[in-house]
């Protein structure tokens, strides 16, 4: 088991449910970050991975309410947008929300999550 800290006003990647380690399956976390209110995170995930289904934690420097979180955070899954069912506000941190994002990967293709806020 892996945990990651979170950074106060600082958007990241915590880790997911694709393998035990929970940072293996990745290739690369891009961040940007205006302010609290706007940002980008930008995770692609290696090719030939195991496991097909599973969530994704990201957390983003903004505590947004129950309900808001459509409007408010965009969810790209291998260039495609998705609907709100795939994201969900998981929790309320200390300088931020917890986000998690349910995802199939594609075997042998690197996949792509771009969540912009």
């Amino acid at each position: 088991l892996v945990v990651k800290p979170v950074v106060p006003d600082k958007a990241g990647y915590i880790g997911s449910t694709f393998h035990f380690t929970s940072g293996f399956e990745v290739s690369s976390v891009t961040t940007t970050s205006s302010d609290e209110f706007h940002g980008s995170i930008k995770l692609e995930f290696k090719s030939g991975h195991s496991k097909s289904e599973g969530c994704a934690f990201f957390f983003l420097p903004h505590q947004w309410e129950e309900g808001t979180r459509d409007d408010a955070v965009i969810l790209h899954i291998n260039n495609r947008a998705t609907k709100g069912e795939n994201l969900k506000n998981a929790a309320h941190v200390s300088g931020g929300t917890v986000f998690a994002v349910k995802c199939g990967l594609e075997a042998d293709k690197i996949n792509v999550l771009d969540i912009i806020w």
